[in-house]
C-alpha cells in the first residue's frame, strides 16, 4: 500500500489493482444481506509498458507516459 509519508526514502507507490464484488439478490424486495468483497492483485506496471511498448495499440505512447508518471510521481514526492 501506498505510504502515506512523503518525506519517507521507502515510500513507494502501490502497484496494487482493486476491486470490488457486490453479492445480493438482484430487484429483492425482501431484505436480505448483502455482502462487499474488496479484492486487491499484483499489477506489474513495467510489464504493462512492456506489452504496450509492443502492441500496435494508436494511443500507447500516452498511456505509457500516464504509467510511467504514476511511480514517478510518488517516488518524487518521497524525496521532498
Amino acid at each position: 500500500m501506498l505510504n502515506d509519508d512523503f518525506y519517507d526514502k521507502t515510500n513507494k507507490f502501490s502497484t496494487v489493482a482493486s476491486y470490488i464484488i457486490l453479492e445480493g439478490n438482484l430487484d429483492s424486495k425482501e431484505f436480505s444481506t448483502i455482502n462487499f468483497n474488496l479484492v486487491r492483485l499484483p499489477y506489474d506496471i513495467e510489464k504493462e509498458i512492456e506489452l504496450l511498448r509492443n502492441s500496435s495499440l494508436p494511443s500507447k505512447d500516452k498511456l505509457i507516459a500516464e504509467l510511467k508518471s504514476a511511480t514517478n510521481y510518488f517516488n518524487a514526492k518521497s524525496n521532498l
